[in-house]
């Protein structure tokens, strides 16, 4: 996403303002609509996935408050960064 933001031609980034998605607002969105146990048991199983999502899910898991404080914190530091490419979710 990074690059999107840096190396995008402006007008192309228009285009994709608020239509970009990353991997942990899907998560997210899994973990809300089936159960947050399934998403880390499948992170657990698929750890090298994204570095983002390891620090969230320990070795050992994490309870489903660490898992959305840390999803949604680091949702909120890619918006930051990307100023507006992210879906608002």
């Amino acid at each position: 996403m990074r690059a999107l933001v840096g190396g995008c031609p402006p007008e192309i980034a228009a285009r994709l303002r608020g239509r970009v998605v990353c991997i942990e607002q899907l998560l997210i969105l899994i973990a809300r609509r089936t159960s947050c146990a399934i998403v880390v048991q499948g992170v657990l199983t698929n750890r090298e996935m994204d570095s983002a999502v390891r620090a969230v899910v320990a070795p050992g898991g994490c309870s489903d408050a660490q898992f959305f404080e840390g999803m949604d914190a680091y949702v909120e530091h890619l918006r930051a960064e990307t100023d507006v490419l992210l879906l608002q979710t």
